[in-house]
């Protein structure tokens, strides 16, 4: 059978006999042939493969398991190729034929299929040479893969980086284990280490601790610690690619002796835009940065917004003058225009007449003019990102029912979130019977409600009508309620107070006012602390999210523990 063929393949014969009919019986082929459960029979032929290489052939297991794998997938790629080409009735014969043929063809080896079973690519027939360089690192690439796998570095990822880093491939073995130990020692684990060997397999090199030493304590300088370096690592790979080419230390003397910025504000930057180290500060930009100093912009948002937006190194002074004219021609004082800048530094990269003026014309058109205008431009700088041909005037049209001060609410807030996520959840508010105007109330008494989700909405109203037995209308005067968190604040406040009515603690139903507006330390004290039953089912709420505290629930907790020491008795005030 199938597997006799491959383990004599496997056992060094060069070429294997296609006619000899001892090597698969007429029956085990037209067994593995045969209707229905095809797939089955060639499972359990190339099964006990892996076992056999290791027990029979004295393979390591890794190796074994990988060519059997391999071998399966062979076998099974041979037989669907062949019934595409002469039909699924082709005789027993005719397909044991074909799959040694192939067989020969491959010359079967444990060293060309563990190459294989990393994604390397195998040299062709006319390559001995290569090939016969394989095959004297196999040991050394088969010690490699389990080192980087124990790193949790992927099997694929490891064949793509020895197949393009000739180093890694060439270098004695201790000396990668020492290089990668190096790296993993100074946070490049796990995931960061993924990315750098999939995406930047030339950055490992023999030189690397001499690049990567000096900048790695430049970071240690500028109290970087690990996490934010592992991100760093991570997310900005690139960065560490560059490092022999880039003059980073000029760029930090700059941003400290010129910008005058403090450790902690260049050690802000570092974190959260580390690419401002590949600008070069001190030869192309000192016309920019003169340019935002006589705008009054600090310096250390200088650094940001290059940071953010390096695409500015290319426009000439001009360009940005225009650009910061045309938005001081639409109403907005100096203050407005550097914290746009700061908040959405790509607005200098937009174009006035192709990208700034076609915006505002829609906005106008839909009646946001004036002072609406300048603020929505102020809250929501990025409104100039929105594709202005198709999803701007489209979106305008969804929501000019909330009217100008409607829109410009529902812009300011709901855009970070996503328009398609906007529109469903104004629609979901609809549905209740709330008007425009409804809606436009609502989201000025509390514009937060535009970032919750459908999901989060539709639960809260349905508390609120089958619990609570109110009314979709009594969210008009309380908006709050949708943004209040579920559990923590609506849930635990209803049943507490609840609790109080039945016991007749209080004399009418639980409010919303009371639910919503008073801090969780008064209520505490006036609805909680006093009655034990109570205290008991607030450490019930505040427990289902011991998991993921935060400072409110951090204080909560610590705050009912303290009444365990000294309970009040029951009943002892009513509010």
């Amino acid at each position: 059978m199938a597997l006799r063929l491959l383990s004599r393949a496997l056992s060094g014969a060069s070429r294997v006999r296609i006619h000899n009919a001892g090597w698969i019986s007429r029956a085990g082929m037209c067994s593995l042939a045969s209707d229905g459960g095809m797939e089955e029979r060639l499972r359990a032929v190339v099964d006990g493969l892996g076992s056999f290489l290791h027990s029979e052939r004295k393979m390591p297991a890794e190796v074994a398991q990988a060519i059997a794998g391999n071998a399966s997938t062979f076998v099974r790629q041979v037989l669907d190729s062949f019934e595409r080409a002469h039909g699924q009735n082709s005789s027993a014969e005719i397909i044991a034929e074909k799959i040694q043929g192939h067989l020969a063809k491959m010359r079967v080896d444990k060293v060309l299929l563990f190459y294989e079973s990393i994604g390397m690519e195998l040299p062709g027939d006319g390559d001995p040479e290569k090939m016969a360089v394989m095959r004297t690192r196999y040991q050394h690439v088969v010690a490699v893969t389990a080192f980087l796998e124990e790193l949790k570095v992927e099997r694929k990822t490891v064949g793509n980086l020895l197949e393009k880093n000739k180093f890694l491939f060439e270098a004695n073995t201790s000396e990668v284990f020492n290089l990668f130990q190096y790296l993993h020692t100074n946070g490049v684990v796990a995931e960061g280490l993924q990315v750098l060997c999939s995406r930047y397999p030339g950055i490992f090199t023999p030189s690397i601790k001499d690049d990567w030493e000096p900048f790695l304590q430049v970071l240690r300088d500028f109290e970087i610690q690990e996490p934010a370096m592992r991100r760093l690592i991570k997310h900005f790979g690139f960065l560490l690619l560059e490092l022999p080419k880039i003059d980073y230390i000029t760029t930090l003397d700059y941003l400290q002796l010129d910008l005058n910025l403090e450790k902690p504000e260049i050690s802000r930057i570092l974190k959260s835009h580390p690419e401002a180290l590949l600008l070069d500060f001190n030869k192309t930009m000192k016309s920019k940065v003169k340019f935002l100093r006589s705008h009054k912009v600090h310096p250390a948002d200088i650094a940001r917004i290059f940071a953010r937006c390096p695409s500015i190194v290319g426009y000439s002074v001009d360009s940005l003058s225009e650009k910061i004219g045309y938005l001081q021609g639409l109403g907005l004082r100096p203050w407005n225009v550097r914290q746009i800048l700061v908040a959405f530094p790509a607005i200098l990269a937009h174009s006035v007449e192709n990208k700034m003026k076609p915006t505002v014309a829609f906005l106008e058109e839909a009646g946001i003019t004036g002072e609406k205008l300048s603020k929505l431009i102020v809250k929501r700088p990025a409104i100039f990102a929105i594709d202005n041909k198709e999803k701007l005037p489209r979106l305008l049209k969804n929501i000019a029912y909330l009217g100008p001060d409607g829109m410009v609410l529902a812009l300011c807030w709901g855009v970070a979130e996503g328009i398609r996520h906007m529109k469903s959840r104004l629609k979901y508010l609809q549905s209740l019977g709330f008007s425009g105007e409804d809606l436009v109330k609502m989201i000025s008494r509390d514009p937060r409600i535009l970032k919750i989700s459908k999901d989060g909405l539709e639960t809260k109203v349905k508390y609120l009508t089958e619990v609570m037995g109110l009314s979709p209308q009594a969210l008009l005067g309380n908006p709050t309620f949708l943004y209040s968190h579920f559990e923590r604040r609506i849930k635990l406040r209803y049943e507490v107070l609840k609790l109080l009515h039945d016991r007749g603690e209080l004399s009418r139903e639980p409010q919303l006012s009371q639910m919503l507006y008073m801090d969780n330390k008064e209520f505490m004290a006036r609805y909680v602390n006093p009655y034990r039953p109570c205290v008991t089912l607030a450490k019930k709420h505040y427990r289902m999210f011991q998991r993921k505290p935060d400072g409110d629930h951090l204080f909560m907790m610590k705050y009912l523990d303290e009444q365990k020491e000294s309970p009040l008795p029951e009943g002892t005030s009513r509010p």
